[in-house]
């Protein structure tokens, strides 16, 4: 019999924050070795190892020479169980040349030759949700280029005001581990501290982790425990069961034995004698023309202001109008279907050919839709951001905010999201009972010559991102939605720094300006409120402006809002928005923003939804010819 071969796991160190190497390569390995471009994103950008891959170990180290080749550390190690879990630590004795760790089931000694792991980590949760808040609320407001999980020092005073587990992992010469001990606060004499002792468990616990780094000579220290995204590693909540704590030491175990794992090894590294041509360069020359270069990563502002409040006026009226009918509809089909009329209604439009009819017509209507789009979309050559000429353009880049836009269920940066919430009936159907989107807040488009103003509203907006979250479940990052079961959240994100492609009109950004009287006023409000200016036109000093002082202050506001207007005219806006790119007046032409790689991709995909709506029209023909027929037969 066979053994089965084993399975290998490609592990990565996780990177602060994205750059333009790492941004150029996710789609590459998306096409290449069919990974989610998403998720490596997550994945390889914050803070601990994180599982990329499983298969063979030539197919992995592939994959691994990529990472590597753009200084990201990452290892091919074989997915083992751990060998054992760590005793629990009952006393300790301090002597200078060793500690002595008394567990449950032998002593360990630990002497300054020794080399020893250590994992602190939180079983509650708090220090791993601090971190996600601490990065998401960074990346609120600074962007992703500029955002930074949490160091060293932070975390582990988060870890230690939860519920805090050390781990200590002890290896020999060979380089593995030969004894392992877990320190559980206030499960142990803390007597054997001797004059480090004190009344703190926690401190206790800390006192005991520094005696350690101070007295081997050889000490690592691993706090990324539920930031990690690891098989078997997965950090549970109360909401998981009764056990939660318990699969959480268990999911520690297999934490520290991957960590043992990758502690000794040394990481991926380029095999000797490779090629001149980089294996990145390899790649896309391999993939050819389907996979564009990437620009340089988006400069998002240091502080971004808050999103503008949507205008909902016109809005709800139609939402209202559309809600009529469409309950107008409904209770007559209800009413229908108690009788027999509906089903008569059906039989007797599939006899004559009505019902097919209906049905070539609407694929019919689709079909040249998308056929008209993707004409758009192959005619229209790619413009530039800095060389944008006024009218229609299509432009490829990354999307980067303008504004702190933020989804409502994931609490991810987006420059775009949409949001619809659903309700079970009474036939355990899913009714959409809200929806919601972020059409009214622009973006920037970035290439590598500039970024320009994109307007969403009235477009076709395709997001690749979905988020989707029950009632009761937790939502990605914070928090829950709600208590109800009978509800469901879907949400599609445009996530900022993605690459879109966009086709509209391009036109000149004037944005409403207020008159010359209302800037007077404004300026003539604001000198009433400041004391010392007004201490400027009190001529005679009697600390009262009179009549005739005021007269002066007027003419002197106006003069200066006059200068300052008529410099404001031939002062030349902002580059970005200057130029504004929205929906075109003429309803006939497309306004699309899609997420998508390259606009090869996106005709692809238009291709691939005409083909069925034509052979559908076809069969809807040949279905209606065929029921016309045989009705208008004697």
């Amino acid at each position: 019999m066979t053994q089965p071969s084993p399975t290998y796991l490609l592990i990565a160190q996780s990177i602060p924050s994205d750059n333009d190497k790492l941004a150029q390569l996710r789609p590459l390995l998306a096409q290449k070795y069919q990974l989610d471009a998403y998720i490596l994103g997550q994945r390889l950008i914050g803070r601990g190892p994180n599982l990329i891959a499983e298969g063979t170990r030539e197919h992995l180290t592939d994959i691994a020479a990529l990472l590597t080749e753009q200084d990201i550390p990452c290892w091919v190690i074989e997915a083992r169980p751990p060998r054992f879990a760590p005793l629990r630590l009952r006393e300790i004795r301090i002597d200078p040349e060793q500690m002595s760790l008394t567990t449950d089931g032998r002593v360990v000694i630990l002497e300054p030759k020794h080399r020893v792991m250590a994992v602190l980590a939180d079983l509650s949760g708090q220090a791993a949700e601090k971190n996600l808040k601490y990065l998401m609320a960074q990346r609120v407001y600074s962007g992703i280029q500029d955002s930074r999980p949490l160091g060293d020092e932070e975390l582990t005073k988060a870890i230690l005001r939860g519920e805090p587990v050390l781990d200590l992992y002890r290896f020999n010469d060979q380089g593995r581990v030969d004894a392992g001990v877990r320190v559980l606060p206030g499960r142990f004499d803390p007597s054997g501290l001797g004059e480090h002792a004190g009344l703190s468990a926690i401190g206790n616990l800390k006192t005991i982790l520094d005696l350690v780094r101070n007295h081997v000579d050889s000490f690592q220290l691993v706090l990324d425990f539920g930031l990690a995204n690891l098989p078997g590693c997965r950090l549970k909540s109360p909401e998981d069961g009764l056990h939660w704590q318990r699969d959480n030491l268990a999911a520690l175990t297999c934490f520290g034995w991957l960590m043992a794992e990758l502690s000794p090894s040394v990481p991926h590294s380029m095999a000797p004698g490779a090629p001149p041509l980089s294996l990145l360069e390899a790649l896309c020359n391999e993939l050819g023309d389907d996979m564009p270069d990437a620009p340089a990563p988006a400069q998002t502002p240091v502080s971004l202001p808050q999103p503008p409040t949507a205008d909902r006026t016109h809005r709800s009226a139609g939402l209202r109008l559309s809600l009529s009918i469409a309950a107008a509809m409904g209770f007559g089909l209800l009413t229908a279907s108690g009788s027999d009329v509906l089903t008569e209604a059906l039989r007797l439009g599939q006899r004559t050919g009505m019902l097919p009819g209906l049905l070539t017509g609407a694929s019919l209507w689709a079909g040249f839709h998308f056929l008209r789009l993707k004409q758009h979309v192959e005619n229209t050559p790619t413009s530039k951001a800095r060389s944008l000429a006024m009218g229609l353009v299509e432009l490829q880049g990354r999307a980067v905010r303008k504004y702190a836009l933020i989804s409502p269920v994931s609490h991810l940066p987006c420059v775009f999201y949409r949001v619809r919430k659903y309700r079970r009936d009474s036939k355990n159907r899913w009714r959409l009972s809200y929806s919601d989107d972020s059409r009214h807040v622009p973006f920037y488009l970035e290439d590598d010559t500039g970024k320009v103003t994109i307007d969403p509203r009235g477009a076709s907006v395709s997001a690749q991102v979905r988020q989707e979250s029950y009632g009761g479940q937790a939502s990605t990052l914070f928090g829950s939605i709600g208590n109800d079961a009978d509800e469901k959240w879907v949400e599609d994100i445009v996530v900022e720094g993605t690459r879109i492609y966009l086709l509209g009109q391009a036109r000149e950004n004037r944005g409403p300006r207020p008159s010359l009287r209302e800037k007077v006023t404004r300026a003539l409000q604001d000198l009433k409120r400041d004391p010392e200016a007004m201490r400027e036109y009190d001529r005679n000093g009697d600390g009262h402006v009179c009549e005739a002082e005021w007269e002066q202050a007027r003419i002197s506001i106006e003069q200066q809002v006059l200068h300052q207007s008529l410099a404001g005219e031939y002062s030349q806006p902002v580059q970005s928005d200057r130029v504004v790119v929205g929906r075109p007046r003429q309803r006939s032409i497309p306004f699309v923003i899609a997420e998508t790689e390259s606009e090869t991709r996106l005709v692809r995909h238009y291709t691939l939804l005409i083909l069925p709506l034509f052979v559908g029209a076809l069969g809807g023909l040949v279905w209606t010819l065929w029921s016309l027929k045989h009705y208008l037969q004697p």
